[in-house]
């Protein structure tokens, strides 16, 4: 077999016109033909300090990398380096544990990251780096239409790196145990999706199968297939991360025990100090509480919650996207009005037959004074309630049965695109043998 195959990517791509019945080949999401190989060695080991157990070290490297070649655009790309881990885990005493890591990371772009071209599963169009050579293409400093230079130019993506700390106690005392932990994290490269401005001009440029619809002033570019500016990704800026973790569990008698596990997290720009573009965002602190019956070895019966707060800290970018800003525009009002709408009977001579208005009436309803803007700007709060069983039928055999969403509630998370299920019932057999 010839090396130089692995990894190939083989993505076709054609449009199709149903009204006339035309076929054309089209540039494909992801470049026809494109290779992309990674490699790596790792080394990992642990040092018991101690005979008791009392300390123990352990330590990683790695030394990795990848190659991306596309010939159609002409793309390469080449990127490699060391990462590593350090840590330790002590026990000072028989119910005090500490434990702490350092860990520094890498991560090459992918294919999508460096060859993704067209409509994206949020809803928004990107270009990408080899389509815009030589057209002075310049990062924005948001990832929707408010967007306004960086001066940053548009370039060959870098690897992103981490940098990272964690350290976390385990406390231990006959019925019980706890564990609390915090992390830090700093990213700088970070890749993310920035809105994408071009010099005056663009409007009929082609890019994948649309051709630039609407310039604004700023330079920003919008496509027919998208309510947002076409989109870009870079090695824009950098983000702190920090959070903490704590779960719990205890027996509360023969037959009872109870735990939980919540979790907390909070993400800046590094330069701004607002909620980074990084997809599709960050979770907001979960709650996740349990209480459980048991009868001897055979039977048990646990009620299960999960809970979270409000996420209203949602980047530019998370608010562009479908599945949470779910932005809108007078062209996409404009366009469902008059299709989509008058197919379903809503739209009848010009006018929403629910409300009696016009076009006007409803895009200024919806938009007020703007262009465009989202729908959502926060992410609602959450509680379910569920139950599950399980029941051993023989030594080899046992059964599982859940409850979920016992009060049948509507709820997503950061960006999922669908509502969670509603109320259900599971059912899982398991034999062994």
């Amino acid at each position: 077999m010839d090396r130089r195959d692995w990894e190939r990517i083989t993505a076709p791509s054609f449009s199709f016109n149903p009204r006339t019945g035309a076929v054309a080949i089209v540039r494909p999401r992801i470049p026809d033909g494109a290779r992309y190989r990674h490699y790596g060695a790792f080394l990992q080991g642990n040092w018991h300090v101690f005979r008791e157990d009392r300390l123990r070290l352990s330590g990683a490297i790695r030394y990795g990398g990848a190659m991306y070649n596309s010939r159609s655009p002409k793309d390469q790309l080449s990127a490699h380096a060391p990462t590593g881990r350090i840590g330790a885990v002590s026990w000072l005493r028989p119910w005090l544990g500490l434990h702490s890591n350092v860990t520094r990371g890498f991560r090459a772009p992918n294919v999508t990251d460096l060859g993704g071209l067209g409509l994206q599963g949020n809803g928004q169009y990107e270009a990408s780096y080899a389509e815009l050579v030589g057209r002075n293409a310049v990062v924005g400093d948001r990832a929707d239409d408010r967007a306004r230079s960086t001066n940053q130019p548009v370039e060959i993506l870098r690897p992103e790196t981490t940098n990272s700390v964690d350290a976390g106690i385990r406390l231990r005392h006959g019925a019980w145990h706890a564990e609390f932990a915090a992390f830090w994290m700093e990213l700088t490269n970070t890749i993310v999706s920035q809105t994408l401005l071009l010099p005056p001009g663009a409007v009929g440029l082609q890019l994948g199968e649309q051709q630039v619809a609407r310039q604004l002033a700023s330079g920003a570019i919008f496509v027919p297939g998208s309510a947002s500016p076409v989109l870009v990704r870079a090695n824009f800026s950098g983000a702190r991360m920090r959070g903490i973790e704590h779960s719990l569990r205890a027996r509360l008698g023969t037959h009872w025990d109870a735990g939980w596990n919540v979790s907390a997290y909070r993400a800046t720009d590094s330069h701004t100090g607002e909620a980074p573009s990084i997809e599709p965002g960050v979770p907001p602190p979960q709650f996740n509480p349990t209480l459980r019956w048991t009868r001897s070895d055979r039977l048990w019966i646990e009620v299960h919650a999960a809970a979270a707060m409000r996420q209203d800290r949602l980047s530019s970018l998370a608010l562009a996207d479908r599945r949470i800003g779910n932005p809108r525009s007078i062209e996409t009002i404009a366009a469902f009005f008059g299709n989509g709408a008058v197919a379903r009977g809503f739209v009848r001579n010009g006018v929403l037959l629910a409300t009696n208005e016009t076009l006007p009436q409803v895009q200024r309803r919806v938009l007020g004074d703007v262009r465009s803007g989202p729908q959502f700007t926060a992410i609602p709060g959450y509680g379910v309630l569920g139950i599950r069983s399980g029941i051993q039928l023989s030594e080899r055999a046992s059964l599982i049965l859940d409850a979920s969403n016992l009060f049948d509630k509507n709820y997503r998370g950061v960006g999922w695109g669908v509502d969670a299920p509603g109320r259900g019932v599971a059912a899982r057999f398991r034999y062994q043998w």
